[in-house]
């Protein structure tokens, strides 16, 4: 009875293989389908194109930089181009054709952009297409007003800890044109003088040993002082929930939104355009005065161009989104037709902050 059930069963499985094998062979066939499309995968051909990077402001000269694009399919470097031949427009009309000055930038000499104007850079080169982006100069606008206010144990939360710490608090007040978009960043800059002692060095004939190394040099101290000047910023708090983005150390970043944390600078677009004045609020660690000090805190607020505001905020969301493959894709933001890069403005009013000592 065993071996007949026995010799039952091996015929049954006989009988249904065929069944067995069906399945296995689509799957393998799948596999190697898979298998197939990636090796045989062919990346988009890309020509590259002209890269156009202008930063157009009243207090310079105006200056481009011409580059090419880089590509992957076929490989091809990004590099500058000295030979390019680069126009300036104003209100529609030809200013001059700008000249190679070294390493890609062209330069329009003893030529100044105004605010409220409008310029195209159009550039062209061998093998390449035209390409052109358009800005307009921000016009200027005035404070109206600042105060002051030292913060002693000032509530402070920046998503890790709770503490308190002594602030200086400035309320400014912009007026700001009617009906117009704006986008603007806000910033503070620290300027003292100091003294240091000089130092002159002159080289030996013959090295010495100095008890670390051997050396040439002597170095000494003459006796008398150097007074020299210290320029740099100073990071701030900015509450307000009209701010968009930030940076620090050079990058742009989102920041998150009810934290007190430092950055360098505070971007935001104006949340009214038919309100002519805007409240800003800014707060910085507190730095009383010492006897002998010339410390002096400026603001300054930038007006920027809307496509170079955009460029900047799209660099703040793609440092958010950062190697995550499966975020969303984040374009750099460009206003270069036929090409890449940009073509911007900015505009700048300052003003010295009064302490609240």
């Amino acid at each position: 009875h065993s071996i007949l059930t026995q010799k039952h069963f091996v015929m049954k499985a006989i009988k249904f293989l065929p069944f067995l094998f069906i399945p296995l062979l689509l799957i393998s066939f799948c596999l190697g389908s898979c298998e197939k499309y990636v090796t045989d995968f062919d990346l988009e051909k890309k020509e590259a194109r002209l890269v156009i990077n202008a930063l157009l402001n009243p207090d310079s000269i105006v200056t481009v930089h011409i580059s090419t694009s880089k590509t992957l399919n076929p490989p091809r470097p990004s590099y500058y181009l000295t030979e390019a031949k680069v126009m300036v427009y104003e209100n529609g009309k030809l200013l001059g054709t700008m000249l190679h000055d070294s390493m890609g930038y062209y330069l329009l000499p003893d030529v100044r952009p105004q605010a409220g104007a409008t310029y195209r850079i159009e550039a062209s080169a061998e093998d390449y297409a035209t390409a052109y982006g358009e800005t307009r100069i921000p016009q200027g606008f005035r404070i109206e007003q600042i105060e002051s206010e030292f913060l002693p144990s000032y509530p402070l939360y920046d998503g890790w800890e709770h503490r308190t710490q002594d602030l200086e608090e400035y309320r400014i007040v912009l007026k700001l044109p009617e009906g117009v978009d704006t986008w603007h960043g806000v910033s503070l800059i620290s300027e003292s003088t100091y003294s240091s002692e000089e130092w002159e060095c002159v080289t030996l004939d013959e090295p010495y040993y100095n008890g670390y190394m051997w050396t040439q040099d002597s170095c000494y101290w003459t006796g008398d002082y150097l007074t020299q000047n210290y320029r740099g910023a100073t990071s701030s708090i900015a509450p307000q929930d009209f701010i968009q983005f930030r940076s620090g150390w050079s990058y742009f970043e989102m920041g998150e939104r009810g934290l007190d944390n430092f950055y360098q600078k505070h971007y935001f677009s104006r949340p009214d355009k038919h309100k002519p004045s805007l409240s800003l609020l800014l707060r910085i660690n507190a730095n009383p005065p010492s006897e002998g000090s010339d410390q002096q805190l400026t603001l300054y607020i930038d007006s920027y161009s809307e496509a170079l505001y955009k460029q900047m905020y799209s660099l703040a969301q793609a440092e958010e989104v950062g190697d995550n493959p499966f975020a969303e894709k984040i374009n750099i933001y460009t206003n270069v037709v036929n090409g890449l890069g940009l073509v911007g403005s900015i505009n700048n009013t300052n003003r010295l902050l009064p302490p609240p000592y």
